[in-house]
Order: C-alpha cells, then sequence, then structure tokens
C-alpha cells in the first residue's frame, strides 16, 4: 500500500462527517453535572473548610504562585463556576463560557494538591476539550433560530477525541490496578471492613470471595468495559455494567461528581446521532462530506489546506495520545512504589490503590544547643487538613518549609526541622517513611524522589495492622530520640505528644 493511499485513507477515516448531535448531550451533560458541583460546595460550606478556613495551602510542583482566593471571592468563584456550567449546558455564548469555565477549573484544581482526585484531573482535561470542540452549535441557545449557524455533523476525530477522553480513566485505572497489593486483595479488603453497614451485603463484606469479586472484578471491568463499549455486540451489555459499576461506587464511597459524570459521559460510545432520534424521533440521513447550510459540516475543507490542516491534526493528536498512555506510566522508571512515595500516583488514574495510616511529629532543634521542641501544628493546619498530611512526604516537606520560615521570621531562630513519621501502608507494619535525621526544613522541591524518603521495606499482611497508633510505638519498640538523634530524654509516647500538639494522623 502506497503512502499516498494510507494517507488518505486516514484522512477519510478522520474528516469522515458524523452526527453532531452527541455533542449536544455531551454539553449538556457536562455542563449540568459541574453545575451541581458548584452548587453542592456552596451548600455543604466546602469552600469554606476547603479554601477560606486553612492558612496554608499545599502546592503542586511549579505553581506555588498560584494564589487562593479570600472568602468573598471564593465564593464568587463558585457561583461563577455554576453559572458558566449552566451557560455550557445551554449552549449560550458557548464559546466564552467555555473558555473562562476552563481557566477558573484549573486554577481550582492548582490550589491545593491535596485535594486532587482523579475525577477533578478528567475534568480539567474535558474542559479544555470542550474549548476546541464546536458543541456549542447543535441544539444551543447560541444557534436558536439561526439555522446558518447550526451544525448538523462534525469531522469523526471530533468524536474520538470525546470517546478517547472518557475511556482513558476507564483503561489506565485498570492498568494501574496490575499491581501486586490490589491483586492480592489489598487495600480493598480494608476498605470493604469498613462497609459491613452496606445492606444486603454487609456481613459479606470481609470474606475472601467477596474481597477477590471487588479486587479482580474492578480490574477487569475497567480493562474490558472500553472494547466492549465500541463492540454493537457488546455495548449494551457493557454500558450495562457501567452503570452498576458506578451506582455501586456512587453508593458505598464517597467520590462526588465521578460516578454522575461519568455514567452521562459513557453514552457517547453510542451511535452519535441517538440524541438527535430521542430529540426529534428522527435520524439525521447520511451526509456528504460537505453540506450547505443548516446542515452544514463543521471543520470540513477541500484541496491541498485540507489536507495539511487534517495532517497537523493527526500528529497532534498522536502526540496528545501518546503522551496520555505514557505519562500515567512514568513510576515505572523508577524502583519504588508510587502507593507509598506518592511520586506518580498523580495525573496516573490510580483508584483505590493505597490506604495509609500515619503517626508524624515534626521537631524544630536548636542548631547550637541541640534543644528540641514538639511543633503545634494546629497554628498552620485546619483539622480536615490533618489526615491528608501524613500519606505524602511533598506535604510534609512542604509543612517543614513553612515551619522554618516561620520560626526564623517570628523568634529570628535558624533551626532545624525534623519529622519522626511512622506510616502503615495497605495494612502492613508501620515503619519510617521520612529520614528522621534530615532537617526537612531547607529541602527543596523536586520532581525525582528524594533520598530522605525511606524506602518501603514492609512485607503486605494477610491480616493488617490493626493496632491503635497511641500503641504503635510501644509495640514496634521505638524510643522517638533514639530514632531522631536527640541527646535530651523524654518518655512521652506519641499519643501524649500528639494530644498536646494536635500531630496524630489517621487516614
Amino acid at each position: 500500500m502506497s503512502r499516498d493511499s494510507s494517507n488518505s485513507k486516514l484522512s477519510n477515516a478522520m474528516t469522515a462527517p458524523v452526527d453532531a448531535a452527541f455533542l449536544a448531550w455531551f454539553r449538556f451533560a457536562f455542563g449540568i453535572v459541574m453545575a451541581c458541583y458548584a452548587v453542592s460546595n456552596l451548600m455543604s460550606g466546602s469552600v469554606r473548610m476547603m479554601y477560606v478556613n486553612p492558612t496554608f495551602h499545599f502546592k503542586y510542583f511549579g505553581f506555588h504562585w498560584v494564589p487562593v482566593l479570600p472568602q468573598a471571592g471564593m465564593f464568587a468563584f463558585f457561583i461563577g463556576l455554576g453559572i458558566l456550567a449552566l451557560m455550557i449546558a445551554l449552549g449560550l455564548c458557548y464559546r466564552f463560557a467555555s473558555i473562562v469555565f476552563a481557566v477558573m477549573f484549573t486554577w481550582l484544581f492548582l490550589m491545593d494538591r491535596t485535594y486532587y482526585q482523579n475525577h477533578y484531573y478528567l475534568v480539567t482535561l474535558l474542559s479544555w476539550m470542550m474549548v476546541i470542540l464546536p458543541a456549542g452549535k447543535i441544539f444551543a441557545l447560541d444557534v436558536l433560530g439561526r439555522s446558518d449557524k447550526s451544525i448538523a455533523t462534525v469531522p469523526a476525530w471530533m468524536l474520538w477525541v470525546v470517546r478517547f477522553h472518557i475511556g482513558l480513566p476507564y483503561f489506565m485505572g485498570g492498568i494501574a490496578k496490575l499491581d501486586g497489593d490490589w491483586l492480592l486483595g489489598q487495600p480493598m479488603r480494608m476498605t470493604l471492613a469498613s462497609r459491613t453497614w452496606v445492606p444486603g451485603i454487609g456481613p459479606f463484606m470481609t470474606e475472601d470471595w467477596m474481597v477477590s469479586l471487588f479486587s479482580w472484578g474492578g480490574m477487569l471491568f475497567d480493562l474490558l468495559v472500553v472494547p466492549g463499549l465500541l463492540w454493537k455486540r457488546t455495548r449494551g451489555l457493557a454500558f450495562g455494567a457501567a452503570l452498576a459499576f458506578h451506582l455501586t461506587n456512587a453508593f458505598m464511597f464517597t467520590i462526588g461528581i465521578f460516578p454522575w459524570l461519568m455514567i452521562a459521559a459513557t453514552l457517547v460510545f453510542f451511535p452519535p446521532g441517538w440524541p438527535r432520534r430521542v430529540l426529534t424521533g428522527r435520524r439525521l440521513k447520511r451526509p456528504a462530506p460537505i453540506t450547505d447550510g443548516s446542515t452544514r459540516s463543521a471543520g470540513l475543507g477541500d484541496g491541498q489546506k485540507s489536507m495539511l490542516r487534517v495532517s497537523t491534526i493527526a500528529i497532534l493528536l498522536g502526540v496528545y495520545v501518546t503522551f496520555h498512555f505514557l505519562w500515567p506510566l512514568r513510576y515505572l522508571a523508577t524502583d519504588q512504589s508510587p502507593n507509598w512515595t506518592e511520586r506518580g500516583h498523580f495525573f496516573a488514574w490510580h483508584m483505590l490503590l493505597r490506604g495509609k495510616k500515619s503517626g508524624l511529629r515534626y521537631f524544630t532543634v536548636d542548631r547550637d544547643t541541640g534543644d528540641f521542641e514538639v511543633v503545634n501544628l494546629r497554628r498552620y493546619l485546619a483539622i480536615h487538613q490533618m489526615p491528608k498530611l501524613g500519606r505524602d512526604p511533598e506535604n510534609i516537606r512542604q509543612l517543614a518549609n513553612l515551619i522554618h520560615a516561620d520560626v526564623l521570621k517570628d523568634e529570628g531562630r535558624d533551626v532545624e526541622v525534623r519529622v519522626f513519621s511512622l506510616v502503615s501502608m495497605n495494612g502492613r507494619k508501620p515503619q519510617l517513611m521520612i529520614d528522621p535525621k534530615v532537617d526537612l526544613g531547607c529541602e527543596a522541591s523536586t520532581l525525582s524522589i528524594p533520598s530522605w524518603i525511606v524506602p518501603l521495606k514492609e512485607p503486605l499482611r494477610r491480616d493488617h495492622w490493626s493496632f491503635r497508633i497511641s500503641e504503635w510505638e510501644q509495640r514496634l519498640g521505638i524510643e522517638v530520640n533514639d530514632v531522631m538523634g536527640f541527646a535530651t530524654i523524654t518518655s512521652s509516647p506519641m499519643k501524649a505528644r500528639a494530644d498536646a500538639a494536635g500531630t496524630v494522623l489517621n487516614q
């Protein structure tokens, strides 16, 4: 087959016109779900709790400059998000609304890394995708009564880029579950043990067969649902499985808008004209590549200019798709688990792969005398931030930097900031996560795995470690002062110190 023939087939496949009705549905569903997200955050008090009350916010690498607005600004921010989302849903001033929404949601996403969720990352990607798609030109208020502005078809690549984004969390989530802990039933065993309240199946939640069903069933669902949706013969069954999967997640786990967004969005795997049939009872006749008037096709052209445009789009899409397949796998270049180091956990569709319990204490150490003090973390963090701190070494480092700067500013003392951090991951026996003799207050941010993260050494256990955090030091035979290298002797156990300083974490 000649190169010209291959290019021609690729061009024809990409530019083949498909019914644009799927765009109208996706625009409406996306807008409504995001409007509900904004309203629920305002009404539940989450805006105040997450963005107004904390005095310190943890940042992504390279985005320390992203500001969090004061109280009035944050409430106005979420009101604006809700209004923009409704405008997107209705197709009102769509181009303006989609661009501003994408900018604002990306800004919100970057405000604080401790609020990272895979579905927020997905919404960020979808927001920018919506900017480039002509979703405001079909079944939209922008084209109401203006047939010259409406479209009936779009090139096939637009359908496939939407399907790609929706299929990405499924497939890459399945790849992420090819993990030793997950395949052996952890942390799902621990998660299900806390769900014995579920009507009907609650008493079986701790049974091995139930753990295996959720672990292996979840992995196989993620890997197979997209192929099942793409094949006409299995599409209905696959969508039924997706519906059951997301409804179960919505009932059993606190994962916000994700189930509802995915249920609505998964419908894009059905023939693209299905919304037109629902709304009008008719289907669009098979369109010609180029049409006129109210049935004109968006983004199609002819001649050399059109071929150049198609080639450019194909290259950009190829690079984009390749990146989104490879970027989540970046942790394979290291010899440490991203579930432990958290390096490679973000933007990788890792869902429910690790459960961590941690006990954490910060110490300031006088460089001249060696005298040390336990830091009261309540001075720096809101209560809801505590569980987010101890599981992520980068969060621990950022707070250590803040404590160092704060002591230097307020007291004029240049102190070391050291951390005693015991962490149990997926039921393992607790071990140190941070080198206790490193001055974290002076450590800089880095994309690589820093040497002060202690490698995971504890093996996975069939029966997870169930002792209370207040008992950890005694059970492990650990003397904090010996571990920290302090000369001064203190017998205060972690529980006593934590009650005084607010430093016990358990998530």
